[in-house]
């Protein structure tokens, strides 16, 4: 037992011998970045600084879909217990984003966006544009072809009752007219029946 081992050790190192370089110095130790470093959104100290975890995709991920999954009246309470710092805006931003935040809200958001713009790095602001302030401002143009469409529509609905009813009015008129006009009529017949028979 003890040569099968002494056996094994040896085969252990003449193989951890043979992966070093027969010649020349060893090759440099790279040292790895540290994790935070290897994040998509940030590179710098001021990017860490100014906006912390949300340098990190999952991070970010996280609490863009979460935000999805609270009402308009919860996110309110949060977006309104928070300050301006870039991550306090991000934070507004993600909150002002699901399908239920109120046209006003989301045009607050698109101006929160435009500020971190100035701050974040490049790849971030691209994410920002791309995933967020584009698709929100495409809804924020649909709304508005949407309100204006609904206030033409009423605008016309209460054209066409005025008219429909200036149309009533002509025909009551009309209608009057033709029953005096039947009635002169009888009146006159009545009358030239009266002379004939005299």
């Amino acid at each position: 037992m003890k040569t099968w081992i002494a056996v094994l050790m040896s085969g252990l190192i003449l193989s951890g011998c043979k992966l070093l370089p027969k010649d020349g110095p060893l090759p440099p130790v790279v040292e790895a970045e540290p994790q935070a470093r290897q994040t998509w959104f940030c590179t710098t100290e001021a990017s860490f600084d100014a906006l912390g975890k949300f340098c990190e995709f999952n991070y970010w991920a996280k609490v863009y879909i979460e935000a999805n999954e609270i009402n308009w009246p919860e996110r309110l309470n949060k977006i309104n217990e928070l300050g301006d710092a870039p991550v306090d805006l991000m934070y507004k931003v993600m909150m002002s984003q699901g399908p239920d935040t109120p046209y006003q809200n989301r045009l607050r958001a698109q101006n929160w966006i435009t500020s971190l713009l100035t701050v974040v790095e490049p790849t971030m602001a691209s994410v920002l544009d791309v995933v967020i302030f584009q698709p929100s401002q495409q809804l924020l143009e649909l709304e508005s072809a949407i309100t204006i469409l609904s206030r033409v529509n009423v605008r016309q609905e209460k054209v066409m009752d005025e008219l429909n009813a200036t149309l009533d009015a002509r025909k009551e008129d009309l209608e009057k007219q033709r029953t005096q006009v039947e009635q002169l009529l009888k009146i006159e017949a009545n009358m030239a029946d009266q002379n004939r028979s005299q």
